[in-house]
């Protein structure tokens, strides 16, 4: 059970990373750091069972030119936010990367077009890449764990519908955030 208060620690890290990046401050033109705040005692309680969670006190620092604001979280909506930051990421790698310029092709088998972006940003055809995943957990190229289920397929989107999705995922962020500083 502690495992799951390692991971959620490794998410926010995770998450931290990306909301402190300048590719993130150029959608916002802002920064944001998730605070993940409690005493010792709820620590060690809380890697040994995830049940003491709803006593964790999460706070967001948004940094902008201009101000500094506190918001603090629920674990829900601190969750919430993990997922949307996780998906935004991946739409802003699928945007930036060479495939939605033009259908690379695969470069495992140098034959078939890519149709899978994991969430490292490197492309392969699926039949390659689920073939891949039967025998080892890591991108082929980077080495990142493999999470196909995370990854985007089909990618006869175009640039422009993933612009709007990335539209959409920052007013979700935006009204989860500005909700709570009311």
């Amino acid at each position: 059970m502690g495992n799951s208060y390692n991971m959620f620690l490794s998410q926010v890290n995770q998450a931290n990373k990306f909301t402190t990046s300048e590719e993130f401050c150029e959608q916002f033109s802002f920064n944001l750091k998730l605070e993940v705040r409690s005493n010792t005692k709820l620590k060690k309680l809380l890697k040994l069972t995830w049940k003491y969670k709803g006593y964790l006190r999460i706070i967001a620092k948004i940094n902008s030119q201009h101000s500094e604001d506190k918001v603090s979280l629920e674990l829900s909506q601190t969750l919430k936010l993990l997922s949307l930051f996780k998906e935004l990421r991946l739409l802003l790698t699928l945007i930036n990367s060479e495939a939605t310029k033009e259908y690379e092709e695969c470069c495992i088998c140098l034959e078939r077009k890519v149709d899978i972006v994991l969430p490292c940003g490197h492309t392969f055809c699926s039949v390659d890449i689920e073939d891949w995943e039967t025998r080892q957990e890591q991108c082929p190229v980077c080495r990142r764990s493999l999470e196909l289920k995370q990854a985007f397929e089909d990618l006869s989107y175009s640039v422009h519908e993933l612009i709007s999705e990335v539209s959409g995922l920052k007013k979700a962020i935006l009204d989860l955030l500005y909700y709570n500083i009311k």
